[in-house]
């Protein structure tokens, strides 16, 4: 039937799009899913969304701050009843995913000796730079936690109640109430 054929399509697609993740080179896991320094809603929330998301993929990750939160991240944090993250005081020989930036000045400490698997961004393109490949996707929109949003949806997973609250808040915040301009249909649709 056409319905079985669209979702044997969709899981072909999904099976190619979770292809790349799969290829990431962890040296020593965990993957520590990081944002930048002063950690506004966006980088700590995609951080979280995607850690789940990397897990749900047979990664080992877990989400890290560079910094205190602030009150509105620890608010969403809170309604969603998720904890805060645990401070990485040094990224040094670990392996790194880095949400929401890729400038080496905006990243925790030891970060140019850290082994970078990934970027996930929505700002231009920064100074971190690798030498290996590495999984990186950069769109140009409202929010990092949108691009979380679109990899939930790109690799088939649902999104469960708490990791959708805190990538609505994140969004919410970053496209400021979608008045921003760098607000895109897809903030609203992933709001």
């Amino acid at each position: 039937s056409y319905r079985d054929q669209v979702i044997k399509e969709n899981d072909a697609l999904h099976a190619a799009n979770r292809s790349s993740v799969e290829k990431m080179i962890v040296e020593d896991g965990p993957v520590y899913v990081i944002g930048h320094k002063s950690p506004d809603s966006d980088t700590v929330c995609s951080a979280i969304a995607y850690a789940r998301l990397l897990n749900l993929l047979g990664v080992e990750a877990e989400a890290r701050i560079t910094e205190a939160v602030s009150n509105e991240t620890e608010f969403i944090l809170s309604e969603a009843g998720v904890e805060i993250p645990p401070v990485l005081e040094d990224a040094s020989g670990e392996d790194i995913f880095l949400v929401d930036h890729s400038e080496y000045a905006q990243a925790a400490e030891g970060m140019k000796d850290a082994h970078i698997v990934g970027v996930l961004d929505h700002h231009g393109v920064g100074s971190v730079n690798t030498g290996h490949q590495l999984v990186y996707e950069a769109k140009p929109i409202g929010a990092t936690a949108t691009i979380v949003w679109l990899d939930y949806q790109n690799y088939g997973f649902e999104i469960d109640r708490s990791t959708a609250y805190v990538l609505l808040g994140a969004i919410l915040s970053d496209t400021n109430g979608f008045t921003g301009s760098t607000t895109t249909e897809a903030d609203k649709q992933a709001a």
